[in-house]
């Protein structure tokens, strides 16, 4: 269990965190590009400016998770969940989000083109001045 630990700065690409329990984990500026995270917890993590490009957050837990200027570019985040999390100038460009819910999270100034939103529920989320060209459909988003 890895909960509550600290990584910061930590060099974890292409890491095996399958199912990992990383909860309340800070994470700052860690580079976990192309790392395997499917189904791992990372609820109220701080993984602000960290990279997670590449990596696979399928079924992910990030519930209230502080991702704020984080590298989400070209990672699979579908079926994530996301409520209350915190993207704010965050790159999730060519991102596959299909079925995440990411409602109430923070997205202002993201980055998201070429992502994938099909069947993401963005119901009160905030994409203030986001970035999302060239985007696929999001099948609830009401501005806030």
């Amino acid at each position: 269990m890895l909960s509550k630990g600290s990584f910061k700065g930590a060099r974890l690409q292409y890491a095996d965190l399958s199912g990992a329990e990383l909860s309340e984990a800070a994470l700052d500026n860690a580079d976990l590009s192309f790392a395997k995270a499917p189904g791992a917890r990372l609820l109220r993590a701080s993984l602000r400016g960290t990279n997670l490009s590449g990596t696979d957050l399928t079924g992910a837990d990030l519930k209230e998770a502080n991702a704020e200027g984080g590298n989400l570019s070209n990672s699979n985040i579908s079926k994530a969940l996301m409520t209350k999390s915190c993207l704010k100038g965050a790159n999730l460009s060519q991102s596959i989000l299909f079925g995440a819910d990411m409602s109430e999270a923070e997205m202002s100034k993201a980055q998201a083109t070429g992502a994938n939103f099909e069947g993401v529920s963005l119901e009160r989320a905030d994409l203030t001045s986001a970035m999302v060209l060239h985007s696929k459909g999001s099948s609830s988003w009401a501005p806030t």
